[in-house]
């Protein structure tokens, strides 16, 4: 369905200090319960979306087996119920491949349950994110000096003792000439 992508490494985590179990307010359940009400939720809420009890339950129980009970668990089941309530044909895949698909969607790159639209979105944001960060080039393209085809032109100025020299500099394009030109003033 999609490319993987591969894991963010934080090489640097100076900044961050452990937490301490001990010092849970008191009013908190231990991490079994947590862990319980969490998958319970997920569950309800999974066979809700996909109007099939079974296969809800597999999947929230295979969250909590590949990601634990994390931030980035409850954020993948969000995006999971998310792409299920928007993208019909996700939907329908996922009731085709049954509990069968339970463990390979789990693993899956969220950014693969969006629809063909907000994939087509995605990479145009891409495209134009790039050809931002893309330096532009300085050259033009003009005729080539030897041999009058087309050739890239960067031009500009460069110190010569007392007084700048400017100049240009000619890279024929054309496969049966392929020459370099330079001039200088």
């Amino acid at each position: 369905c999609c490319q993987r992508t591969s894991e963010i490494e934080i090489l640097e985590h100076s900044d961050v200090e452990p937490a301490d179990p001990s010092e849970r307010p008191s009013g908190e359940a231990g991490i079994g319960a947590e862990e319980g009400s969490f998958q319970a939720k997920a569950a309800s809420r999974l066979a809700e979306a996909l109007g099939h009890r079974k296969l809800g339950e597999d999947l929230a129980a295979s969250f909590l087996e590949v990601w634990g009970n994390t931030p980035e668990s409850a954020q993948r089941m969000r995006a999971l119920l998310a792409a299920l309530r928007s993208n019909s044909h996700f939907r329908q895949a996922v009731l085709d491949k049954g509990t069968h698909g339970v463990v390979p969607l789990v693993r899956e790159d969220p950014r693969c349950w969006a629809d063909d639209e907000l994939k087509r979105k995605r990479a145009e944001w891409e495209r134009a994110g790039l050809a931002e960060a893309t330096p532009k080039p300085r050259a033009v393209e003009r005729p080539c000096p030897e041999c009058g085809g087309r050739a890239v032109c960067d031009s500009g100025a460069t110190q010569h003792f007392k007084r700048a020299k400017s100049y240009a500099h000619f890279r024929c394009l054309e496969a049966h000439c392929g020459k370099e030109t330079r001039w200088t003033e």
